[in-house]
């Protein structure tokens, strides 16, 4: 090959890595740029403000949040002040935010023709504080062989979600199970990804039938694991101040005596994302979420 071929190759060589140089140059400043600018928002995506409010106050808190379409999921933290992030462009999406001693709350966002060409909105949600439990016997006991005892159950100092109760007996007990296994909707249950919706409200039903909604049996919390004999939904919400009357069926043996007892843990259930989905859960990792477990206890008494 003579000396002119061999100039032209190196000469088209050079133009190639320099060529590769620049392109590495040019996505590193890019991508520099966009670590020091997260807020940026690209073709098809848009920004959006996020802010989380304890139900009834203006100040935001510290805590997390889901933002989902069923399709897309977005989890990231909320601060005590406003909360920037990134999403895909799309018409709609419902957000859920939780913090510390407060419930999970829930927004649905449907985007305005102004927000989705500015590609920016904001979304606030709101959360219930966490409350107790205050539990009083107003009829019922142990002394016969078919029994039914209530309760009267109100929630005290914030609200209590979706409660459950596990129940241990001693020897002169047979079962318990409660009086009522069912939920009434106003209008109509709709099956949704997530189970069946009442007014936005969901439940996991076991059978429907018109409005009711029998309640699937429940898995004991793993916390509660060769602690208790058995556990079941009421699938009642409370809000602060509210009351509800619980039944409870126990049969029994004709040999009790005054060791003989049945105990009560009421424990409560919040929204969590498990995988790609909110779910109704008491524990993370045999960890309360939630309400302090709160015990009553029956005894016997001749």
């Amino acid at each position: 090959m003579n000396s002119k071929g061999q100039t032209y190759i190196w000469v088209i060589g050079g133009v190639l890595v320099f060529m590769v140089i620049s392109l590495v140059i040019v996505l590193l400043i890019i991508g520099t740029d966009r670590m020091s600018n997260p807020d940026e928002v690209s073709e098809g995506e848009m920004q959006i403000f996020l802010g989380g409010h304890e139900s009834g106050t203006h100040p935001f808190y510290k805590g997390e949040y889901v933002l989902s379409n069923n399709t897309i999921f977005y989890e990231g933290k909320l601060t005590d002040s406003l909360t920037s992030t990134i999403i895909r462009r799309m018409k709609n999406i419902t957000m859920y935010c939780w913090g510390d001693n407060l419930y999970t709350g829930k927004t649905f966002k449907k985007f305005t023709e102004e927000e989705l060409s500015q590609n920016k909105s904001k979304i606030e949600c709101n959360s219930d504080k966490i409350g107790k439990l205050e539990i009083i016997r107003t009829s019922g006991d142990l002394s016969e062989e078919n029994n039914l005892i209530k309760l009267n159950v109100t929630a005290r100092d914030g609200s209590v979600n979706k409660i459950g109760m596990c129940f241990t007996w001693t020897a002169g007990i047979i079962n318990t199970y409660l009086n009522k296994n069912f939920l009434l909707c106003s209008s109509e249950w709709k099956n949704t990804s997530n189970g069946y919706s009442c007014n936005g409200v969901f439940e996991q039903c076991g059978e429907i039938n018109g409005n009711k909604c029998t309640l699937k049996e429940i898995e004991i919390p793993r916390r509660f694991e060769l602690k208790v004999d058995s556990c079941e939904n009421t699938g009642e919400s409370l809000k602060e101040g509210q009351s509800i009357e619980i039944g409870i069926r126990v049969k029994t043996t004709d040999f009790k005596n005054s060791l003989d007892k049945l105990e009560i843990i009421f424990f409560d259930n919040d929204l969590r994302p498990i995988g790609n989905s909110m779910q109704y859960v008491s524990e993370l990792n045999k960890v309360n979420i939630g309400t302090e477990d709160t015990k009553y206890t029956i005894d016997y008494v001749n």
